[in-house]
């Protein structure tokens, strides 16, 4: 089996690690494996199989008129695409990002071939004229794998006549066990900094009361994004100067995060969200909002393996992050049930489902 992946670019997101790791699965079954990457923006080369081929293209476009440049940008990468799949005979192209989606999409009008997309994010939450082409072109795609029941439920039924639903599966090769680590005075987030979606603001205003009871915790931001400002500002308007570490992005995230004593998710959308996966396999108590279209809903059973609150709602989640600290027996119960998501979301298992889905979309 010859498989093209295609993304915009490859970052230390969720997304973009498990477009990588499901590529070096394929790579390990035998599939012959390219990925071609469309503006050449490559974070995670050093954890790419040796054995995969990585083409690297640039589709920048020097205008100044942002219109213009966009629409560009867009037929150039097209056209990319189009001459890679003119040039090699793929049996499958596998895409996960929203725009490279329709960019493959959009090809099938003029070209046969066979391809699958990935709904990581929230469709709800999309823009007009991106629901409406993805209602559209959707339809066109030999096989779409969804997270959640929710964002296939986005969909009519042509569309999910041709799906199936995958999460994100534990990679195997992280070391989940805390057992043995001396936990700190620590609340951690792991998110892009970008506050439409992943509202740090939410959290730092739960964490500004939090820590009037407890002002010995620090809160720590892992990530990197557009809003890193933003985020500083509102920091420094709460006061929190002395009590928020913004930590930057981590390439050894599972050690990182062990020695915090909850984990706090405030999205108001996600796909299935990797860090919350992450946490919960460590065994740290977590708090999450309800974000749609249901992959925490999915996650976490309330008060048995976390705490899931409203969206928009930092009181909600203050009063979820004091619960954990004000009850140490309670949140030692919710992070050893939390560690049961190793066995829900295996590995193994969930890569032989993907590896299937592959193979029976072939026509």
């Amino acid at each position: 089996m010859k498989i093209l992946f295609v993304a915009e670019n490859l970052t230390y997101g969720g997304a973009p690690r498990r477009f990588v790791e499901l590529a070096n699965e394929m790579s390990n079954r035998g599939a012959q494996v390219s990925i071609l990457l469309l503006s050449g923006y490559n974070r995670l080369k050093n954890v790419i199989d040796k054995d995969i081929e990585i083409i690297e293209k640039s589709s920048s476009i020097t205008t100044s008129n942002w219109f213009k440049r966009n629409v560009f940008q867009r037929l150039k990468k097209i056209k990319i695409i189009r001459n890679e799949l003119n040039i090699s005979d793929y049996d499958i192209v596998i895409s996960f990002n929203d725009m490279t989606n329709i960019d493959v999409l959009l090809l099938k009008y003029v070209k046969k071939f066979n391809i699958i997309i990935s709904e990581r994010s929230d469709p709800y939450y999309n823009n007009w004229y991106l629901k409406f082409l993805k209602k559209i072109l959707f339809k066109k795609a030999n096989g779409v794998v969804f997270q959640t029941e929710g964002a296939r439920d986005f969909f009519d039924s042509k569309v999910k006549k041709n799906s199936t639903i995958i999460p994100n599966p534990i990679s195997s090769k992280n070391q989940f066990n805390r057992y043995d680590v001396q936990t700190k005075k620590i609340i951690v987030n792991v998110a892009r900094f970008w506050l439409y979606q992943k509202r740090q603001d939410i959290l730092l205003k739960a964490f500004k009361e939090f820590n009037k009871k407890y002002p010995s915790y620090k809160l720590v931001l892992f990530g990197d994004g557009p809003d890193e400002n933003k985020i500083k500002k509102i920091i420094i308007e709460l006061g929190l100067e002395n009590h928020v570490i913004l930590a930057g992005v981590s390439d050894n995230l599972i050690e990182e995060i062990k020695i915090a004593e909850i984990f706090v998710l405030t999205s108001d959308f996600e796909g299935m969200p990797n860090a919350l996966i992450e946490a919960m396999a460590v065994g740290l108590p977590v708090v999450s909002t309800d974000c749609s279209p249901g992959g925490s809903r999915y996650l976490i059973n309330n008060n048995l393996n976390g705490l899931l609150v409203d969206r928009g709602n930092h009181i909600e989640v203050c009063n979820a992050m004091l619960k954990i600290a004000d009850n140490p027996d309670f949140a030692q119960h919710i992070g050893n049930n939390a560690r049961k998501i190793l066995d829900t979301l295996n590995e193994e298992k969930i890569n032989n489902t993907w590896y299937e889905f592959l193979k029976s979309s072939v026509k």
